[in-house]
């Protein structure tokens, strides 16, 4: 498993990210590696079923089913072709997926952290482990290769920065609404889009994501997208969580009520005790809560495949858009300032950025005062310096 692994995978993800690759980690534990098995966890099975390279769930146990795919292992500033991945599952237990890589024994040792890239019909493999290698991936043969298979650029995205371009010259433009959905709505009214409650992308296939730019805080997190717990496999409503886990609190519109307003990130408990954990092998993420009298308490679970669906369907193309607020005597005004343009994100990587707390979740939740629970979503959220571990090779246009 990837906790025993003698490298922490978070601190690599950055070296394919920025070429707009996916890639699964693994780390053979001294039994499996002396066995020459390895599991094949959920994210290299998503990893490979998205690329439409392998389904281990339509496939038949026992060895005769077993599928061998070419794969590469890169050896410092060398790359070795002449391997192959095998992928199967036995005929014992519930045949549970495997996978190995011939000659693996001569590339790394128990515990090293492997990254697995699917390409051009292959399994690219790097020793993250090896000094060698990560050298080679920055300055040498590795980096090469990367760029050799370096992802694409879109089309519709110079009308749209032209029109915005059009649009900052106008200056400072007065508000067609109020209050915190303001600034989007008034950039949709400016590129002549009618309102609409649709969850499609707004521009041509663009996603358009419009935020106030504050030079107090200009680091605020930036939201990616919401999702409410799985319901049924969790086993509990939003007006229980809100019971257990909320807090009186001040609101300035409407005084004093019971909420549940916080950040939850993976690892550390937040300030109501709440906190994540991902069970990686069944591709769920868990959010727990410590109490002073009993720790360790299930809340709520996500399928991560789910968020997956739900962050390639919302952001297949995206332009960031960030508006200058100025308020004046007859309202809210807005200049649209700059724009970051990301396309195509590293599915496959948001498991492993839930579980370094690099993307996080928002509660917000609050009884009506009918009694009613209301809550604004399930916020999932990134910080903007992190947007490239997602979103690969970001682009940042001042208008």
């Amino acid at each position: 498993m990837l906790s025993a692994a003698d490298k922490d995978y978070p601190s690599f993800i950055h070296l394919f990210s920025r070429y707009g690759f996916e890639v699964a980690f693994l780390s053979p534990t001294e039994t499996g590696f002396n066995k020459s098995i390895m599991d094949a966890i959920k994210p290299l099975r998503n990893l490979l079923l998205s690329k439409g390279m392998h389904d281990y769930d339509s496939q038949l146990q026992g060895p005769e089913n077993k599928v061998k795919i070419p794969a590469c292992f890169l050896r410092g500033n060398a790359l070795d072709f002449d391997t192959q991945a095998s992928l199967y599952r036995p005929v014992t237990k519930q045949g549970d997926p495997r996978i190995w890589f011939e000659k693996l024994k001569t590339y790394c040792v128990p515990h090293n952290l492997l990254a697995i890239l699917p390409a051009n019909e292959k399994l690219y493999v790097f020793n993250l482990s090896d000094s060698s290698v990560l050298q080679s991936l920055e300055h040498g043969e590795g980096r090469k290769l990367l760029e050799a298979i370096r992802k694409g650029y879109s089309s519709v995205i110079d009308e749209l920065i032209d029109r915005l371009k059009d649009i900052h010259k106008e200056g400072f433009v007065k508000g067609v609404s109020h209050g915190d959905t303001n600034v989007g709505m008034t950039l949709e009214h400016m590129l002549d889009i009618p309102p609409n409650s649709s969850k499609e992308p707004d521009y041509k296939g663009i996603e358009l994501k419009t935020k106030r730019y504050s030079f107090t805080k200009p680091k605020t997190l930036q939201t990616l997208f919401t999702c409410v717990p799985d319901w049924k496999n969790s086993k509990t409503t939003a007006k229980r969580i809100l019971d257990t886990w909320g807090y009186w609190a001040d609101d300035e519109t409407v005084g004093r009520r019971f909420n549940l307003y916080c950040t939850v990130s993976a690892h550390i408990p937040n300030s109501q005790g709440l906190y994540f954990e991902v069970k990686e092998n069944q591709d769920l993420l868990i959010n727990y809560g410590d109490k002073p009298e009993n720790k360790h308490l299930f809340v709520a679970q996500w399928d991560i495949n789910e968020l997956r669906k739900r962050l390639s369907v919302k952001h297949h193309e995206t332009v960031w858009i960030s508006a200058t607020s100025e308020l004046r005597r007859d309202g809210e005004y807005f200049r649209f300032d700059k724009v970051v343009y990301t396309k195509t994100p590293n599915i496959q990587m948001l498991g492993y950025l839930l579980d370094s707390g690099i993307v996080t979740l928002d509660y917000t939740l609050h009884y009506k005062p009918d009694g009613n629970t209301r809550d604004h979503g399930y916020i999932f959220r990134i910080h903007p310096r992190n947007m490239s571990l997602l979103f690969p090779n970001p682009e940042t246009i001042i208008l």
